[in-house]
């Protein structure tokens, strides 16, 4: 059931968040990616022996269910945000990341072939 998987989701997404908010405030720098604290948490969490022994196979498939939505919306807002500050930054900070974005187009097809694809 999703709302398993939410609660969770949750719970490190506020932990991470927290973490990120405070390491900035240390740095003087903002905030240094309370989501991709989370994002490591969550991973570290689900392959622990723990997950894998007590934890139910309903959480587990929440957990699935709301990764499997929750990536591409945080990959799409992180994008909106570059774009806007690259717009912001100027040429070079546009240019930038436009050849970071090509390249890696470029790169795709070969690492295709040596990704280990189970069937």
């Amino acid at each position: 059931m999703e709302i398993y998987g939410l609660a969770v989701l949750t719970a490190l997404f506020l932990l991470g968040e927290t973490i990120g908010y405070s390491l900035g405030k240390l740095l003087n720098v903002g905030d240094v990616g309370g989501v991709g604290f989370a994002m490591l948490f969550l991973i570290l969490l689900t392959n622990t022996k723990y997950w894998n022994e007590k934890v139910s196979e309903k959480t587990k498939l929440g957990i699935k269910f709301i990764g499997a939505i929750y990536v591409p919306i945080i990959v799409a807002m992180v994008l909106q945000s570059n774009i806007i500050g690259a717009f912001k930054g100027g040429f070079i900070a546009f240019l930038s990341g436009g050849i970071a974005v090509v390249g890696m187009l470029l790169l795709t097809p070969l690492l295709s072939k040596y990704a280990k694809i189970k069937k």
